[in-house]
């Protein structure tokens, strides 16, 4: 077994370098006396070759070009008048060289190209000489590639050495303005990606703020790559790229686009029919108005099925959220809708009222903050019913004891839900306001999630488990599942005598198929599944 010494952490597969699993699998093959016979010895060999070639694909998986064309030959620099580094073989290339480097460029799947590096013509032509072939392809298992920050006519050749088949293309310009003649290198750099790579499927671009000149050339290079779903790059122009694009991209995610304070992540799926309309449209992180406006004329003219809004926001406004949820009103074709916040209380009446006629709706997950306060039973209770669709629920109620929606009209508001199979709550239910038990059946319900999201100084929900069995009650499931995420000090959290006064009322859910209940705490992660059949 090789040493794992000398070798990043992110190098490193978590089980490739356990010498304990690695005895566990030789234990088998062990007689009680310590004696081996010849065929226990041939599959303990075959069990150390497999664990060498684990080993090898993960050194070699993840390489520096530079370290990978040292192992062809000899190399050294020369210093460019630009501070720039441009490498050359130091001697002739050897047949010898050739079989060493072709051991390990086959393990290789992400190639790393250092900040500030040239490959000199020389080098490119010495390679070309030697493989004998049109390419210059030297890691053929190649899946990303990433170049750090360089002028785009050093680009270009560290390129040739990427096989057409890469997946996963990673470039980083250099910040600031760019030199004479370096914006048509950029031109040509991206005029040259769709014809030698047609497979690419994430393009990552940074260095390009500011460059409205390269909308065009973005363009056309977006339609020439039709396997192409990430794109990830700052340019302010660039929706109106992705956006005549539409025809044409099945699968997309626009990460830190639009306007200049944003940092959101735009997700969409276009559905496999001939039109234009999209399947999917998810947005997450800082965005600003400019990029909601923008992606409510996406969410209206396309009629998304499954619509995902998670708003990052720490200085934006919740009108951005609420203007593209108000233009997806009456859209018969949505089936998903995620609205979920992070730093930004943005959940109103207004948010809620455009959801109310999404009668297709079958999915739908809402972050509920106990500190917005515009919110009450009677908006809630009014929404679910009228989703008449819905099957799956998930809502997330954070201090529920400042959340003004009672949780017996929330299970009365479940009830006109004909076809709900799965309810997760995750909520803080320490609340004062618990409800007394409803007598509730549900007859299609078959699994229910309630997660206690208690902060560090709130006590675990486990603490007071009437209050779960007092909403839980009503409901008729054949499948609970109740966690506990509280972060609690060492020996404050009870985690289990909560469960044991629970166990009674579970014993009473006739129909229950399955329990697990899971604790985390500053204890550690504890978990426990329980299984009860009925007859």
């Amino acid at each position: 077994m090789p040493n794992s010494a000398g070798l990043r952490a992110e190098e490193i597969a978590p089980s490739v370098f356990s010498i304990s699993e690695l005895i566990l699998e030789l234990m088998p093959h062990l007689h009680n006396d310590g004696s081996w016979n010849e065929k226990d010895i041939d599959t303990a060999g075959l069990v150390c070759k497999s664990w060498r070639e684990r080993a090898l694909n993960v050194k070699w998986g993840k390489v520096d070009v530079l370290r990978g064309l040292r192992m062809l030959g000899p190399m050294r620099a020369l210093d460019g008048p630009d501070g720039t580094k441009e490498w050359t073989f130091d001697r002739p290339l050897r047949t010898d060289d050739w079989s060493r480097f072709n051991s390990i460029a086959s393990r290789v799947k992400v190639l790393i190209v250092p900040q500030d590096n040239k490959l000199s013509d020389s080098l490119l032509a010495a390679i070309f000489k030697g493989r004998r072939t049109p390419s210059l392809a030297l890691f053929p298992n190649i899946v990303t590639a990433r170049l750090r920050p360089m002028r785009p006519d050093g680009i270009t050749g560290f390129l040739a050495l990427v096989p057409s088949t890469l997946n996963k293309l990673e470039i980083a310009f250099p910040r600031g303005s760019l030199a004479d003649g370096e914006a048509e290198d950029i031109v040509a750099l991206l005029d040259l990606i769709p014809p030698r790579f047609p497979a690419l499927s994430h393009l990552i671009f940074s260095g390009l703020r500011g460059r409205p000149d390269l909308t065009n050339p973005l363009t056309t290079m977006i339609h020439g790559l039709p396997n192409l779903r990430v794109i990830s790059m700052y340019h302010q122009k660039l929706s109106s790229a992705i956006d005549s694009a539409l025809s044409t991209l099945q699968n997309l995610e626009l990460v830190n686009a639009g306007d200049v304070e944003t940092q959101a992540k735009l997700h969409w799926v276009r559905s496999d029919s001939a039109s234009p309309q999209l399947s999917e449209l998810a947005v997450s992180g800082n965005f600003g108005y400019a990029t909601a406006t923008y992606l409510a004329d996406v969410a209206a003219n396309h009629s998304p099925t499954r619509l995902t809004l998670k708003y990052h926001a720490a200085y934006g406004r919740r009108d951005n959220v609420d203007s593209i949820l108000h233009a997806i009103t009456h859209h018969q074709s949505l089936t998903h809708l995620v609205v979920a916040n992070v730093l930004l209380n943005v959940l109103t009446i207004r948010t809620l009222e455009p959801l109310k006629g999404l009668g297709a709706l079958t999915e739908l997950q809402l972050d509920l903050d106990g500190t917005t306060v515009e919110v009450g039973d009677k908006d809630v209770g009014e929404l679910l019913q009228s989703l008449t669709s819905l099957e799956r629920l998930e809502l997330g109620i954070r201090e529920s004891h400042r959340f003004p929606l009672s949780l017996d009209a929330l299970v009365s508001a479940l009830k006109t839900c004909p076809f709900l199979e799965h309810v997760a709550m995750s909520v803080d239910a320490t609340s004062r306001r618990i409800p007394a038990p409803i007598a509730f059946r549900h007859d299609n319900l078959s699994s229910l999630d309630f997660i206690n999201v208690a902060g560090s100084t709130k006590p675990s929900p486990l603490d007071a488990p009437e209050a779960i069995a007092a909403f839980l009650s009503p409901l008729s499931a054949k499948a609970i599942t109740v966690e506990s995420r509280s972060r609690e000090p060492r020996g404050e959290l009870p985690l289990w005598a909560g469960v044991a006064r629970l166990m009674p009322w579970f014993r009473k859910v006739m129909e229950l198929d399955r329990l697990h209940i899971v604790g985390r705490a500053a204890l550690g992660n504890s978990g426990l599944g329980m299984s009860r059949r009925t007859t």
